[in-house]
């Protein structure tokens, strides 16, 4: 019986999705596993306390390939980096180095080519808080919190030797005037801030005593992200926005948990987030011949986010009165990013959405740890610890960040 508890009431680090992933699901980071279905109590509430930490200097590109951390899109194509398309949106030196290059005629597609590299660093938790109102219907607020730092970058010139002409040679000679000119930084960031908030409601059933089976519970949830945190920095090349871009979003969720054998439960999770247009300054590129983080011309565009889906399941194995320990994968894939410029002669739609960091991403996500479940039906206040890894097993167009956390949750009921 008390594993049939332990197994609903509480709202745990590595399994509970109200504490992460319906608002941190990103690029930077291996995700905390999946959600529990909550129980039928009235007036249970629940409080979770998490942090997560991972530094990496790998990534994965657009075909799953290991490579550097600044490398996931590919190398970093200069070659037509000052074409403006005959508007005044990009600054040239006074010796009129871009407008040389781009016009320079190439004998292969990896003329005026660098990479770029560094290292990135997470640190993030939740404080997530939800109560029942009736047996049944539950609402809950998580505040996500985080600290993203992106240092050691540095850039190396990977055009063959062949094609070092003296366009191209004029340009690395000039390099750091045309970024201050256009008011590019490749300094190192670091950010702390709160995420995006999300508040929920949510319907939860809990059937027992079932014929094959201890127990099966489902629940569904609807919330809405409050879009509040801040956006990356056009000015800065390497700054990544720890949320969603200040773009607003919808989520919708379910979970489904089954018991068998007394100490085994498992359980399936299945996610959606739709996030919402917005109005951005941002910089985008200027001809086909551009891809990367390097964008001189910026300006105003209808930015509509990709969609996320996530589907997941995990078994948990009670080992001992007070210890279980579980094993999950979650899969996560966001759809492409679509921009539509005010000014579609300088930005046409064709050329802004070529960008490869316009492209979706996926990751796989193998989670496994321990939880210590202090759960005492004589007291009011039932606390528990999580502790846990997190490994990408593969993924496309995501940093290569395998992540370790622990938390701590309580649970407070009027009875059992």
């Amino acid at each position: 019986m008390k594993q049939r508890y332990t197994f609903l009431i509480f709202s745990t680090l590595f399994f509970v999705e109200t504490t992460y992933a319906e608002f941190n699901v990103h690029k930077y980071f291996a995700p905390i596993w999946t959600f529990e279905t909550r129980a039928e109590r009235k007036g249970m509430l629940t409080a979770d306390a998490w942090q997560l930490h991972g530094t990496t200097t790998k990534s994965k590109d657009t075909s799953g390939k290991t490579t550097g951390l600044l490398n996931l899109y590919g190398p970093q194509k200069m070659h037509q980096i000052g074409r403006a398309n005959g508007a005044n949106a990009i600054v040239d030196t006074p010796a009129q180095v871009l407008a040389q290059l781009w016009n320079t005629i190439p004998i292969s597609d990896n003329y005026a080519q660098i990479e770029f590299d560094g290292r990135l660093s997470f640190t993030g938790g939740s404080l997530a808080i939800a109560v029942n109102i009736t047996d049944k219907a539950f609402i809950g607020v998580n505040i996500p919190h985080y600290k993203l730092d992106v240092t050691n970058i540095t850039w190396k010139d990977i055009t063959p030797e062949a094609e070092q002409d003296a366009a191209w040679i004029q340009f690395k000679t000039h390099f750091d005037e045309i970024l201050r000119l256009n008011n590019i930084s490749l300094a190192p960031t670091s950010v702390k801030q709160i995420g995006d908030m999300l508040v929920y409601a949510g319907w939860t059933i809990n059937s027992e005593d079932q014929d094959q089976l201890d127990f099966v519970d489902f629940g569904l949830r609807m919330g809405f992200l409050l879009g509040n945190d801040i956006r990356a920095d056009v000015n800065q090349a390497f700054s990544f926005p720890g949320g969603y871009d200040g773009h607003k979003g919808i989520l919708a969720d379910a979970s489904l948990g089954l018991g068998m054998h007394s100490k085994i439960s498992l359980s399936l999770y299945a996610k959606a987030i739709v996030l919402l247009n917005s109005t951005q300054t941002t910089r985008m590129q200027t001809a086909a011949g551009q891809n990367g983080f390097i964008k001189l011309a910026k300006g105003e565009a209808n930015y509509n986010p990709g969609n996320i889906y996530s589907v997941g399941g995990a078994l948990k194995f009670d080992a001992f009165d007070q210890l279980s320990l579980f094993f999950g994968y979650l899969y996560n894939h966001r759809q492409d990013d679509k921009l539509t410029a005010k000014d579609s002669i300088l930005f046409p739609p064709e050329i802004i959405n070529s960008d490869a960091n316009m492209h979706g991403w996926s990751m796989h996500t193998i989670s496994s740890g321990l939880e210590l479940d202090f759960t005492n039906y004589e007291r009011k206040i039932h606390p528990r610890a999580t502790f846990g890894y997190n490994y990408i097993v593969k993924g496309t167009n995501i940093f290569l960040n395998n992540t370790v956390g622990g938390g701590f949750a309580l649970a407070l009921t009027a009875d059992f």
